[in-house]
């Protein structure tokens, strides 16, 4: 099986995908929100870093960052924050690891049946890169069924972007165009001897087939990152 490594550029600015073991729908309870947030400051407290962009959802959550100069290590960053955050629930009383060799391996990396054990990452590059993966971001609670406007939800950096004049305040009323042309693609599983990429590919696409795109990505299993040879472990 090939190695498989991630583009890491000090300094650099990165995007996100987080998702829950089994998809488990935990993340926006009123204890998930506190606890992550609490994590998130005490990793952000030994290793700084600069939230962009933001969108949390109730089995998964996307994100970019801004790494230190010098720093690209942000898989120690979620590393902490994925164990500060389990670290919290168990101790709760909100999740038990089931006793098996699995569980045992899951405590030590400090998710215990609460996180996919793999996270995906995709390098920044300019200004366009960055204001898609934002709307991409802004725009995912409507992507997936929960609200009709992205401003309805309430855990997103949208309504910041909007505050500070970065988006109108009509952002969101129709599909932005940039959202529309960005389709998830799952490349072969043999690249040359490399790692298939996954990659947010911008090509121009109709809304009918937008909306197949996204039927495809709701269905269960899509998004299966832990069997994916792409997703390192943290």
């Amino acid at each position: 099986m090939p190695n498989c490594r991630r583009l890491k550029t000090p300094g650099g600015t990165y995007f996100f995908a987080v998702v829950t073991h089994k998809r488990k729908r935990i993340l926006c309870e009123v204890f998930a929100r506190q606890a992550l947030r609490a994590a998130i400051e005490e990793a952000g407290t030994r290793y700084p870093f600069r939230v962009e962009a933001w969108v949390l959802l109730p089995d998964h959550l996307h994100c970019i960052r801004s790494l230190p100069e010098g720093d690209a290590d942000y898989s120690r960053r979620w590393g902490m924050i994925k164990a500060g955050f389990t670290k919290r629930e168990q101790k709760a009383g909100l999740i038990v690891a089931a006793e098996d060799p699995e569980a045992a391996s899951r405590i030590r990396h400090g998710d215990a049946f609460v996180w996919q054990r793999r996270f995906w990452e995709h390098q920044i590059r300019g200004q366009d890169d960055f204001n898609r993966h934002c709307d991409y971001i802004h725009y995912n609670p409507v992507k997936h069924g929960l609200v009709d406007d992205p401003k309805e939800w309430e855990y997103s950096t949208v309504h910041k972007f909007i505050r500070n004049g970065f988006y109108e305040e009509n952002w969101g009323d129709s599909i932005p165009s940039v959202v529309l042309a960005m389709e998830v693609e799952q490349r072969k599983r043999q690249s040359g001897g490399r790692c298939p990429p996954y990659m947010f590919s911008v090509r121009s696409i109709s809304v009918g087939e937008a909306h197949r795109t996204w039927k495809r990505w709701l269905r269960p299993g899509y998004f299966n990152f832990r069997h994916s040879r792409h997703f390192s472990s943290l």
